[in-house]
């Protein structure tokens, strides 16, 4: 879920939209769906030439979304195919930013299925809460992500195992970020699906840091400070980590707060290390 220049992040807004008409009206096979395009990222992307001639603009558009057709007909169904030839002819910056965008799309059909039951909310928090304890447990956070020491079905079936009463788009959501750690770490991907989530119910998320539990109403007070700040209803989810000493460091999408006590010795620290040797000193 990483697309860091502007060009293809606008190319994946184009795809979304692209998709929403592809998809047939009152289609409510969300999750179906969402699992035939992650596929189709997978075929993609196991191959490097591949993706080489379906970006390659010196082809032809024709020959390049008849190759799509070749490779993924009969396997998946035809508006998927369509949605895969419609993202080859989209400008992408990188070779790879066209199945990161697909899986975009991917996930965001199982969210919008979430969001049809009501159910926004309780996958945001079930996202969250997992990230909280890869978190806590860094030995399991290692062995999901270790893609030399363990098969991917049997990291993913461990992951999974960690979770009960968990929607079933949740769970999906969780085996996509174990199968994508080889590219992006378990946290960060479900981070980028919970603030997916968060953006889609018209709020924006902060994950908050903290050196101890907070109290009900120290979390309610500090999501009417930051929504005063950033002028919206922002949603605060807490991960306790003991090492920050004391204060808070608080994630708003690529901005970072950082109040912690220790946050403030290695200011210091640093703020010495720049001080030449010789300073200070002086002959009498």
């Amino acid at each position: 879920m990483q697309l860091r220049s502007s060009r293809s992040r606008r190319s994946a807004h184009t795809l979304g939209q692209k998709w929403g008409a592809l998809r047939p009206e009152g289609d409510l096979r969300g999750q179906e769906m969402a699992r035939e395009i992650y596929l189709a990222t997978n075929m993609l992307t196991q191959s490097v030439a591949l993706l080489r001639v379906l970006n390659d603009t010196t082809r032809s558009l024709w020959s390049r979304q008849e190759l799509v057709a070749k490779i993924l007909g009969g396997k998946l169904s035809e508006n998927v195919v369509r949605l895969v030839q419609e993202a080859i002819a989209l400008p992408w910056t990188e070779d790879d930013d066209a199945p990161w965008a697909l899986e975009w799309v991917a996930a965001g059909a199982l969210i919008r299925q979430a969001r049809g039951r009501n159910e926004l909310g309780r996958l945001e928090d079930e996202l969250f809460a997992a990230i909280r304890v890869f978190r806590k447990e860094p030995r399991i956070r290692v062995a999901v992500e270790d893609i030399y020491g363990y098969p991917e079905d049997a990291r993913v079936r461990l992951a999974l195992s960690l979770f009960k009463d968990m929607t079933s788009e949740g769970l999906e959501l969780i085996e996509w970020a174990v199968r994508d750690s080889v590219e992006s770490g378990v946290v960060d991907t479900l981070r980028a699906y919970a603030e997916m989530t968060a953006e889609l119910s018209g709020k924006s998320t902060a994950t908050v840091y903290a050196a101890t539990e907070l109290t009900q109403e120290q979390c309610s007070r500090l999501q009417r400070l930051l929504s005063r700040f950033y002028g919206k209803e922002i949603s605060i989810h807490v991960t306790v980590e003991p090492e920050l000493i004391g204060g808070l460091r608080i994630h708003h999408g690529a901005e970072v707060i950082d109040a912690s006590l220790l946050q403030k010795m290695k200011n210091v620290n640093a703020s010495v290390a720049r001080i030449p040797a010789s300073a200070g000193t002086g002959k009498e």
